[in-house]
C-alpha cells in the first residue's frame, strides 16, 4: 500500500471512471488530511477506455474525476 492525497493525485484508483465498486484498493489513513492510501499493484477497468486493457491503479489521465 502507498499512501497518498487522493483529492489531488489524479490517480486511477481514486478515480469515479475506474472500476473498483467495493473501494477494495483504497482505505483512508488519516481522512482528517486527506491522507489515503492505495494498492499500487492493482489492475482494472476504466469506464472512459474500455476499448483498451485493463490500467494500474498508479496510472493517470485527463478524464479523471475524484470518488472520494
Amino acid at each position: 500500500m502507498k499512501q497518498i492525497r487522493a483529492k489531488t493525485s489524479r490517480l486511477c484508483a481514486f478515480c469515479q471512471y475506474w472500476y473498483d465498486p467495493g473501494n477494495t484498493h483504497i482505505r483512508p489513513k488519516e481522512p482528517a488530511f486527506g491522507q489515503w492510501e492505495y494498492d499500487e499493484k492493482a489492475k482494472s477497468y476504466c469506464d472512459k477506455f474500455s476499448h483498451k486493457p485493463a490500467r494500474q491503479s498508479g496510472q493517470s489521465c485527463n478524464n479523471w474525476v475524484c470518488k472520494v
